[in-house]
């Protein structure tokens, strides 16, 4: 499976977990990378994202009760 860019990772968690489809913003992604362990790829400044690991930490995190 090919790895999604902030700007597709970011629609592609708007489409499952806000009713209205919005896209969450790509600061937000970077918060969550930052202080919560998103797991994420670098390669110099590139971040890509595997869906199926970070839809795993997600379905987790709200598991857990936090909130994205």
């Amino acid at each position: 499976m090919p790895r999604l860019t902030k700007s597709q990772m970011a629609a592609r968690l708007g489409e499952r977990y806000r009713p209205t489809g919005t896209p969450f913003t790509e600061r937000a992604l970077s918060r969550w990378m930052r202080f919560h362990g998103m797991p994420h790829y670098k390669l110099g400044r590139q971040v890509s994202f595997d869906e199926a690991d970070v839809m795993r930490w997600a379905d987790q995190t709200f598991h857990r009760g936090q909130r994205l």
